[in-house]
Formats: C-alpha cells, structure tokens, sequence
C-alpha cells in the first residue's frame, strides 16, 4: 500500500462521506427543491460525521495531544457554510450537466476543508487504522 499525503486522505475522505449521505440529507444541504432554503442547521451533523471517518484514517495531533473530532468538524463546518448556495443546489441536483458543472467548485471546497484541518494540526497518517477502517 503507498502512503498519499495527508491532505489527500482528507479530501477524499471528505468527498466520500458527502457522497455517502442521504439523498434527503444532500437536499436538505442544497435546499434542493422548489421554494425550500437550504437547512444549515444539518451542517453539523454532517460535519460532524466526516471528521470521525477522518480520524479513522489520519490521526491529527496539536502539541503531541489527539485533537478531539468536534474541533476537527467547526473546521469543516466553516468551509461547508462557505459553500455557494448556488452551487450547492446543482450538487444535489439529478441532472448530470448541472452536478457535473459544480463539481470544480465543491472540489476546491474539498481541498479547502483538507487544507484547513492540515494546516492547523499535525497529521499523520496510521496505514494500520485505514487497513482496519
């Protein structure tokens, strides 16, 4: 197994889990449907959940200490808040053209989470929990 760059495990773990969502949590995220807000109240949830799959595969230090997964998540719940209401709704979306075409931007959004938790800790990744997780 090759070791991938930290910031890469966490993107992707990232994407994943938002794929792995709920069609109705991915909605609720977008305020996919006629006449419906986005529900930000679900951001926590979902952040939340990917810093645990995160921690699963890379283990994040600050001054040799675990960081706890609830300070992992306000990170990424700041970078999903960010996201352009606009383009979340055509990632919820079924029409392949309009998902495919914010692809790029939720992407960099991706990165941009990875990044924020990276830089902000030491990250390592432990080829023994991403073998058992």
């Amino acid at each position: 197994m090759h070791e991938i760059p930290p910031t890469e495990a966490i993107r992707r773990t990232v994407g994943i889990h938002f794929n792995l969502l709920s069609r109705q949590s991915r909605r609720d995220y977008a305020g996919f449907a006629v006449g419906k807000r986005r529900k930000l109240e679900i951001v926590p949830f979902i952040a939340r959940e990917m810093a645990a799959r995160i921690l699963q595969q890379v283990v994040l230090e600050d001054d040799g200490k675990a960081v706890e997964p609830i300070t992992v998540a306000k990170r990424i719940e700041t970078v999903l808040l960010a996201f352009p209401e606009a383009e979340a709704f055509h990632i919820a979306s079924d029409n392949t053209y309009e998902a495919e075409a914010a692809r790029n931007g939720w992407e960099e959004t991706m990165r941009q989470a990875a990044c924020r938790v990276e830089r902000c800790y030491k990250a390592v990744i432990d080829l023994n929990r991403v073998q058992s997780a």
